[in-house]
Parts: C-alpha cells; structure tokens; sequence
C-alpha cells in the first residue's frame, strides 16, 4: 500500500501535466495496474480483515495468558508479568515452542496496544558504560510476597556485579542496618569473595552525615554498622550522586528486574525464609544465562570478577547491631520501640542488645542470657516464661496472672495441666511450687524429654519433682529408672500380700551344690 504523498505526485503527472501511464510506471518503477488504480482513486483504500488472524503456536495457550493479564490486575503496577515473564512462564510451565515475537504480539493485541506505542516526552540520553572486574553495585527495592497467608510488603537487598552480570538478592522484614550487614555477608558467602568497591545511594543507613568544606569537597560519616562492616571486609564504598540513579543503573535496572521476574506471580511462602530459598535459586538459574552482547553465560563471565574479589576472612562477620540497655522492674528491656523478657536476677541492671535480622541477643558481662526471635511489631512484649520460674516460685499467688504464663499455657502438652491438677490437689499451694519447679527443667532439657518423664510419672503416680528430675536424667543417660522409696516418699509403695516362700531359695543353693 502507498501513501497520499505518492497519490498526489502520481496523479499531478498524469492527470494534470498529460505523463502517460506507460511512462508513469517506468518514472515511478511501478505496474501499469498500480498506476492505474492510483488514479482511479483520490486517497488510498482502506482496507478491513475479513478472516481473524491465525496464530497456531498461541492459540492452544490464549486462556492462559489472559488469566495472567486479569490477575496483573490486582497486582503492584511495578510488579506485573512482562511479555519476556510470560513467555518464560509458558516455556517452563507449558512447554511452548513458539517464538517470543509471536507472545508479544498477542499481549499487544489482549491489551489493544499499537504496536510500537510509547508514551510521548522528552528523554534524557546517557553514555553507555564499562566495568572492570571485582566491582559490584548495591541497592534496597521492594516487593510485595505472601507469607504465612498475608500480603506483605518485602525489601529487596539486591548487589550485582556490572562485569559479568551475577547478581545476588534476598528478602528483608525492613531496611535498617542489620539487614544491610546481613544482606552484604549473604552476598560475599554467594559469590565466594568481596568486591574490591561498591557503589551505593547516599541512603541514610550508610551515611550518617555529608560534610561540605569550603573548596567544594564533600566528605561522608558513614553509620557505626556500615563502618564496622567495611573495615571488616576492606572493600571500598562508593557512592552516586543524589538523584542521579543511572550513575548505578547496573542495580537499578536488576531491582526492576528481580521483581518482574523473580517475584512474578506474587509468591506465596509459609515465611521469608523460604521465599529467600526462592530469590537464591532463581539468583543461580540465571547464571546459566548468555546476555544479549555476550557469547559465554555469567556464570563463565564470573569467573573473572572472582579471581579479582578480596579473599574472605576466615570467620564470617556478625551482622548485627549493638546497644546498650537498662533493665527493668518487671525483667525487660526496651529494644525499637519493644519490649525483651530477661531472667528475673538481672532486673535494674545495664546490658548489652545485640539485634540481627531475626532474633535479639541480650547479653551481661560477656555472657548471653536471653535469646529472643525479633519482633517487628510495635509495643510487643516479648517473653520466655523460663524467665520468671523463680521469682514466680517466690510469689506463687501470681501462677495464675502471670503475663508469661499464656504463653506455656497454649504451648505446653496436655499432661503438664493434669500434673498441676494433680500436684495441687495432693499438696495444695505446696503442689504450686512443685508444679514450677517441675517447669524450670524445661531451661535445661528438651521439652520433648521433660513432656515423656511427665508422662511415665503420671502413669506410675510419680510426680514430685526429684522423682520427675530422676526419670529426666534416666531418659539422657539411657538407664532404668531406680528410685529409692527412702529418698522418695512419695512414691507409691509395693505391698505384699503374703510372705517370701525362702524355701524355693533352700532348693535352689542345694541343686547348685553351693
């Protein structure tokens, strides 16, 4: 088909200057036919499909990419299958074996787009660039996953390495600086060694404050974590210019990325870390990968930025955070804006908090004394009932309020409760302090230990405390179980309804002669 232009050229010559169409074809190295229809028509016809387009290698998966396009519907805008997601998606979940072209254009046709269709304005252009060996790129972005049947918000700390394109990415509760150590010791254990520099934003859970002097340099107080972990690992810190994120689009471009294709559909985990398991194997399925430009995959191109990278310590580094912190009245301490159960005696004393990504660390002295799974909530109280045994057995009247208390009482076994309604009604408020003396062993054994010696005390009427420790210690060191009835009065006792008959032991000394 031809354009109004040649339309108006064509019928200008012949129509009004007298061109013949003999000479018009050879003018404009057209068929007498063409020319003819030219002019016959003023503007060129408009023409309509009379049969639908046939597309035999999508036809038997249209359904399933239209689903896809309605449950992009609800999902992030940032988030949402791309033309090259669902073409991988149809190759691995249906074994398609059709060109990508042809996915392409089916989308472009569910959506009604044109093909070619951009948004109109002025782009800023930039200068393609090039990385040595042994550099990395590192980011935050976020995601949305499911976990445990919840949406949930999720930050992605994402480090790439712009040489060979080896990328690493894992999931976080939040960005703050213990996700950032742990994000950085996860990525170095990844790739097997540390970047010689890395290129970061000027976030503020690395750069504290910028310091300008008067001959226009600028110089970076960098956070106690972030300064801690560089001079652990020695690799330098570098940093791109505020709001000019192409400095490091190496790692803009993978955050986008990761979360089109490693997170699309929406993954639905029981927790974060088994949608980090998720990230880390698609993180390694892409090294099989040959990019566009290059004709070895990144897990060869790799090989070059490892020979280069810093060799790894020999211990890894805790990527945590310390403060300090007081104890209180009620044996907690106040952590992001939380509060930690610690034991009982160190109440009104100063400690040490160490937090990591998912647990808090409360330390006194040099010693741990409380091990807690992070909280991310606001104004949680945190307990381990463990914590308030002897304070409670001092003050047995607070068994039944004691906040701590809820928790054992939906956690312990069912035997635990008949061994309390036992003890009390044997020996009343005595039975009280017994029944949490029995719980403390709960600090030293495995519940599953302790929950069988209650078990078999129940069954043979043995429940006081040494009898329970007794059968406890028996179980680890793989032994019958002697209690002494003199040091155990309480033990049921075995009556005899008749006498020995030491007779049958006369018979038996006189068959062995002895």
């Amino acid at each position: 088909m031809y354009g109004i232009n040649m339309y108006v050229e064509i019928r200008k010559a012949c129509l009004r200057d007298g061109l013949s169409m003999r000479a018009a074809a050879g003018k404009y190295q057209l068929h007498r036919n063409t020319i003819k229809k030219i002019l016959g028509s003023a503007a060129p016809a408009i023409y309509s499909r009379s049969k639908s387009i046939k597309r035999p290698a999508i036809d038997g998966h249209k359904e399933f990419i239209d689903e896809i396009l309605i449950s992009d519907r609800k999902a992030p805008r940032k988030q949402r299958h791309t033309a090259r997601r669902i073409f991988d998606r149809l190759c691995d979940e249906r074994q398609y074996e059709g060109s990508y072209s042809a996915v392409g254009r089916y989308i472009r046709f569910a959506l009604g787009l044109e093909p070619g269709m951009r948004v109109n304005g002025v782009r800023e252009t930039y200068v393609p660039l090039v990385h040595e060996p042994g550099t990395a790129q590192a980011d935050f972005g976020e995601g949305l996953a499911i976990l445990a049947g919840q949406e949930t918000t999720v930050h992605l700390f994402v480090m790439d390495l712009p040489f060979s394109d080896g990328c690493f990415v894992k999931a976080y509760r939040r960005e703050n600086g213990e996700s950032l150590c742990d994000g950085h010791v996860s990525a170095f254990a990844f790739f097997n060694g540390v970047p010689l520099n890395i290129l970061y934003d000027n976030t503020t859970i690395i750069v504290s404050n910028i310091c300008k002097f008067s001959n226009g340099q600028k110089q970076r107080q960098y956070t106690q974590v972030f300064a801690h972990l560089q001079s652990y690992y020695l690799f330098e810190a570098k940093f791109a210019r505020v709001c000019h994120g192409n400095e490091k689009g190496s790692v803009e471009g993978l955050v986008g990325f990761a979360r089109r294709n490693f997170m699309v559909p929406i993954p639905n985990c029981a927790d974060i870390d088994e949608l980090n398991k998720h990230l880390e194997s698609c993180c390694r399925k892409r090294q099989q990968s040959v990019l566009r430009g290059h004709s070895s995959s990144i897990a060869t191109r790799m090989i070059a930025d490892q020979k280069a990278f810093i060799k790894l310590p020999a211990y890894p580094y805790e990527p945590c955070s310390i403060k300090s912190g007081m104890v209180n009245k009620v044996a907690l301490v106040r952590f992001d804006n939380n509060d930690y159960s610690v034991p009982s005696q160190y109440a009104y004393r100063s400690v040490l908090i160490k937090s990591y990504v998912d647990k808090i660390v409360i330390c006194y002295e040099d010693k741990e004394i409380a091990n807690h799974r992070r909280s991310y909530n606001k104004e949680e109280a945190v307990y381990d009932p463990a914590h308030y045994l002897a304070i409670i057995e001092r003050k047995i009247n607070s068994l039944d309020q004691a906040a701590p208390m809820l928790r054992w009482q939906n956690e312990l076994p069912s035997c635990f409760r008949l061994l309390r309604t036992r003890l009390e009604a044997r020996d009343g408020k005595q039975g009280k302090r017994s029944y949490v003396q029995i719980l403390k062993f709960l600090s030293d054994f495995k519940i599953s230990v302790v929950t069988k010696a209650v078990e078999y005390g129940l069954s043979k009427g043995i429940i006081d405390p040494h009898s329970i420790k007794h059968l406890i210690l028996a179980q680890i060191d793989q032994r019958p179980a002697a209690l002494d009835q003199d040091l155990y009065p309480n033990l049921p006792r075995l009556e005899y309804s008749t006498k020995p008959n030491l007779a049958l032991y006369d018979n038996l000394m006189a068959i062995t002669g002895d």
